[in-house]
């Protein structure tokens, strides 16, 4: 589209534009407002959940999000995003991990209007020794020589350990 004529500002800062003798109003200011995305998650906490998993929960204070955005680094820096979980969404399982490292997470709401602030930075990291739900132990003696004992976790997956006679 060609436009013939001038370009002025009226007293509300708006441009309007003379076009053969037809004026258009743009919504255009001087000063243009940026868009408003949902309020920004809080109370991010990231926690070992197995040998090569993290899991993270944050308090939603958004009732117009669309999704939560998660990312993570490997240091307080350079973070990339890893997932992405639904409205409403207040928990999420990173899986895969390598034992011992140490993971940075945040996390931000999102919106057709824009992101939210991130959450704080946490850290965490899978050390050993770390115990994970509610674990039930048995004690079975086999013979004199040696004695089972069977470590049962929540999620079904069983640690069997066997010691000799002398522990």
């Amino acid at each position: 589209m060609y436009r013939f004529g001038s370009v002025e500002l009226d007293r509300h800062g708006f441009a309007v534009f003379g076009i053969l003798g037809i004026v258009i109003l743009t919504a255009c200011s001087k000063d243009p407002v940026s868009p408003k995305g949902p309020s920004a998650p809080s109370e991010l906490v990231a926690m070992a959940s197995s040998i090569t998993s993290i899991r993270l929960n944050w308090t939603d204070n958004s009732a117009d999000e669309q999704g939560f955005l998660i990312e993570r680094s490997l240091s307080s820096e350079g973070f990339i995003q890893i997932a992405e979980v639904e409205p409403d969404v207040t928990t999420y399982t990173d899986t895969g991990l390598e034992f011992s490292r140490t993971y940075f997470y945040r996390v931000r709401a999102y919106n057709i209007e824009g992101n939210s602030d991130y959450t704080g930075t946490v850290d965490a990291v899978i050390k050993s020794g770390t115990l994970v739900g509610e674990i039930a132990v048995n004690f079975l003696a086999k013979d004199q020589n040696n004695s089972t004992v069977t470590l049962s976790s929540f999620n079904g997956k069983v640690i069997l350990l066997t010691f000799g006679a002398n522990g």
